[in-house]
């Protein structure tokens, strides 16, 4: 604004919320610098838009941002309608307070997760570059075979205990050796 500063519009980020699956939207912030910058884009703008010559835009530019400063340095207060109050203080400087956005502007939407099974794409794990299927198959757990060897052994074991008792025992096995029956 010509003799009192810029306004310029800055966007916020996205603000997301995990626990809820809400995703905030980014709103933006009107910040006021007291430097001026060069306004000959946006009265060519204005002329466009309002279908007169770029002298005449650049006149009624200047006398808005004239009416501003004044209104501001008199009562200390400018308000600027759906945009914000211009404030001067005791010592000269000029402030910008932006107004709020409606509350229909800043809802948040709901943000449930989709998961792509089939989909591949890049992750970074640790300072290596790598894939999510690379990484699945490397958490895969593979089915671990049963060792059943000690079974085996056991029913073996139990064999050999068996024809240890009978032997030491004396009882006699029907076809082994040279036991005779009577």
């Amino acid at each position: 604004m010509t003799g009192l500063g810029t306004l310029s519009i800055n966007p916020s980020a996205s603000i997301t919320d995990f626990s809820n699956k809400l995703i905030y939207p980014p709103t933006p912030v009107i910040q006021f610098s007291g430097n001026e910058t060069d306004t000959s884009e946006l009265v060519e703008y204005l002329a466009r838009r309002s279908g007169s010559s770029v002298d005449s835009a650049g006149e009624r530019y200047q006398a808005f941002c004239q009416r501003i400063k004044t209104m501001a340095s008199d009562n200390g207060l400018a308000p600027w309608k759906g945009v914000g109050v211009f404030q001067t203080d005791e010592s000269g400087n000029t402030r910008f307070q932006p107004e709020a956005l409606p509350a229909e502007y800043d809802q948040p939407v709901t943000a449930n997760r989709v998961i792509h099974p089939e989909a591949t794409h890049q992750i970074l794990v640790g300072d290596k570059e790598t894939t999510n299927v690379v990484m699945a198959e490397y958490f895969s757990e593979k089915p671990v075979a049963r060792e059943r060897w000690w079974i085996w052994a056991l029913v073996l074991a139990l064999a050999g205990m068996a024809v240890i008792a009978y032997y030491y025992y004396g009882i006699p096995f029907p076809h082994v050796g040279n036991a005779m029956s009577i």
